[in-house]
C-alpha cells in the first residue's frame, strides 16, 4: 500500500495470497478492479470507523469477501 503523508491511498497491490478461484481471487487486478477503490481514500485516525467491513453500514459495504482479510490489514 503507498501512503502520501496526509494518508490517501495511492495504491493497494496484492503480491501473493491463497485465495479461492473465483471467490476471493478478485483481490488481483488482473482478474478485477476491485482493489482499485481504495484509491484516493483517506485514512488517519479520525476515519478508521469508516473503514470497517460492516453488512449495513460504514464506507465499505456490498463488498465480497476480500475486506473481511484485507482492509483489517491495511489500517495496521
Amino acid at each position: 500500500m503507498g501512503l502520501t503523508p496526509e494518508g490517501e491511498v495511492l495504491g493497494v497491490r496484492v503480491i501473493e495470497h491463497h485465495e479461492t478461484p473465483g471467490l476471493g481471487d478478485k483481490i488481483e487486478l488482473r482478474i478485477s478492479n476491485w482493489i482499485l477503490s481504495f484509491n484516493h481514500k483517506l485514512i488517519n485516525e479520525t476515519n478508521l470507523n469508516d473503514w470497517a467491513v460492516k453488512k449495513t453500514a460504514g464506507n465499505l459495504i456490498n463488498f465480497p469477501v476480500q475486506p473481511l482479510r484485507l482492509v483489517p490489514s491495511l489500517i495496521k
